[in-house]
């Protein structure tokens, strides 16, 4: 089976480019530095806009804080460490609550919290149709610096769009991958919603 790692993602980026493969990541490279560097940006930015990408969907009942909230709130719950964006936010009885988002904690007046929401998952896991989205748009974004050509650029920019399309359709149809962390329940919801963020 295909390695599936950042380093393997660029090393792809770079073939398609031109370039030769990559095994590591050289500190003392600045190319190879700051592909690296833009890879996380990239990934972040897939991960956390647009329609909720299913295998990046985690379940998790949130832990109540010992704080005092803040405008009025009842509550305050902890969000998971590797929390990226909210996809929802409901109680037991799967209704869906009233809540503000500050920083790293839900407000609300629940006295049970459930979230589903964006995590970051490894590249290991990445399904092949979100892997290769991560090679085009590495590639699409690095194109004009390693060739100077604007054709290519063109090329590999097409090339993520299309490639975009399919994942975000075959990602739709698909159940999530459920081998995580243990002791957390993995589910992909077809909900939404979002609410008011204080900042």
């Amino acid at each position: 089976m295909m390695s599936q790692t950042k380093v393997n993602i660029i090393s792809n980026a770079f073939v398609l480019l031109g370039k030769n493969p990559i095994v590591a990541i050289d500190s003392s490279n600045p190319a190879q530095s700051a592909v690296s560097t833009l890879y996380d940006a990239l990934l972040l930015n897939e991960l956390t806009r647009g329609q909720p990408w299913r295998f990046s969907i985690g379940t998790q009942e949130l832990t109540r804080t010992n704080d005092t909230p803040i405008n009025g709130w009842l509550y305050e719950y902890q969000l998971p460490s590797n929390f990226l964006r909210l996809v929802r936010t409901y109680n037991n009885s799967n209704a869906v609550i009233s809540y503000d988002l500050y920083q790293d904690r839900i407000l609300t007046n629940s006295t049970v919290v459930k979230v589903d929401f964006i995590f970051k998952v490894n590249e290991s896991l990445f399904p092949p149709y979100f892997y290769m989205l991560m090679v085009y748009d590495v590639a699409a974004h690095i194109a004009m610096t390693i060739t100077q050509d604007v054709t290519i650029v063109k090329i590999w920019q097409d090339a993520y769009k299309e490639q975009k399309l399919v994942a975000e359709y075959i990602d739709s149809i698909t159940t999530p991958n459920l081998s995580f962390a243990p002791g957390q329940i993995y589910q992909a919801r077809a909900s939404g919603v979002t609410n008011r963020a204080l900042y």
